[in-house]
């Protein structure tokens, strides 16, 4: 079976589910986060394997599942004490696995969870942010992050490939270009506009200049940022675990780097919208 074939497979199938699973949120997204950060950490601590680092994959596994039930549950004062908790038990358990590089083990480990798993999991905040006017708005703006990045990977393919000259990161990928870039940020820029249109109206213009920077220029370096590991760890996808596609870190690279920006710009929001009430 070709590559093309396999990867037009997989997303026939993935992407009827990825909607349903957004939409109907609860229970639902929170176990396809889980399921899916715990990849990414999987795939990270692959990556540091083939650096020769160890990261205790099991212990940052378990931490991944507190993360996302502590998220789910919005016990935010828990995660402090769970960050101490698995932190000394990394620091003790090192002591009796005979790795060497113990100090890179640990702080290894640390990185993946840290990225891998914080980073992912706060979908689940936004997916359930409290200040949305419905629980069917959070459903919304998952769809609207989703999208937009997807818009900027197709419409910076489509303008590097047409109008791409300047390299952007020649060091890290070198078929990037700022061409390419800019007309993915448009692409975003357009998606955010027809979002407001029509499915989320109380967007503001700023609302939606911000979100096509989030998803049309800061994903992209989500993007590059992942290139840059896996080039450092000598693979070219995190794994192979998605026919035709790579690895879930390489499908969700970009919105596991731009997701904890939106829910600060979330709450930013929020916090200006109560001060503004609160003065007038």
């Amino acid at each position: 079976m070709s590559n093309f074939i396999q990867r037009a497979l997989v997303t026939i199938v993935a992407v009827p589910v990825l909607i349903f699973v957004i939409l109907s949120g609860g229970y639902f997204f929170a176990g396809f986060c889980t399921l899916v950060s715990g990849l990414i950490c999987w795939e990270i601590c692959k990556m540091l394997e083939a650096k020769n680092f160890f990261p205790n994959f099991p212990l940052v596994l378990i931490a991944n599942f507190g993360i996302a039930h502590f998220y789910f549950w919005k016990q935010t004062e828990l995660i402090y004490f769970w960050i101490f908790l698995i932190t000394t038990l990394l620091l003790t358990l090192e002591l009796f696995r005979k790795k060497e590089n113990p100090f890179l083990n640990v702080s290894s480990s640390i990185f993946a969870f840290v990225y891998g798993s914080m980073f992912f999991n706060t979908a689940i905040l936004i997916r359930d942010f409290e200040g949305f006017a419905d629980y069917a708005t959070g459903g919304k703006f998952i769809i609207l992050i989703f999208v937009g990045i997807w818009v900027c990977d197709t419409f910076a393919y489509l303008g590097g490939k047409n109008f791409g000259k300047t390299k952007l990161f020649p060091r890290i990928s070198p078929k990037k270009t700022f061409e390419g870039s800019g007309t993915g940020f448009v692409g975003s820029l357009i998606w955010c506009f027809v979002a407001q249109q029509y499915f989320l109206p109380q967007l503001s213009n700023v609302d939606c200049i911000i979100y096509a920077i989030i998803t049309g220029i800061v994903s992209q370096f989500g993007d590059l940022v992942e290139s840059m590991l896996k080039r450092d760890s000598g693979v070219k996808d995190s794994s192979n675990i998605i026919p035709g596609h790579g690895g879930v870190f390489d499908r969700f690279d970009s919105l596991t780097f731009i997701l904890p920006m939106v829910w600060i710009y979330l709450n930013i929001e929020e916090i200006f919208a109560n001060l503004m009430i609160g003065l007038f």
